[in-house]
């Protein structure tokens, strides 16, 4: 076995391990990417609020309000659904 070969097999190794570790810790970071991609989501928003003259904090308050109704209004469409 050559080098480069021996060093795809590490990098495999590497991957898998990785894959792994991300699985089994699902539960504690599913939180953590949930809050980054509603951030993500609502950063556009934040910034075209603070263009039109407000300051940062008030859009931000303004913008999770909106997320938290949002999500709220889902809830109260979905979980009849499931309930039947």
């Amino acid at each position: 076995m050559n080098w480069l070969e021996s060093r795809r097999w590490q990098l495999l190794a590497a991957v898998l391990v990785f894959c792994i570790l991300i699985w089994l810790l699902g539960p504690v970071l599913t939180p953590f990417v949930i809050a980054a991609l509603l951030g993500w989501l609502g950063d556009p928003l934040v910034d075209r609020l603070e263009r039109s003259g407000r300051s940062r904090g008030a859009a931000v308050a303004i913008v999770v309000f909106l997320i938290t109704l949002l999500l709220l209004a889902a809830m109260l469409v979905l979980l009849p659904m499931l309930w039947d």
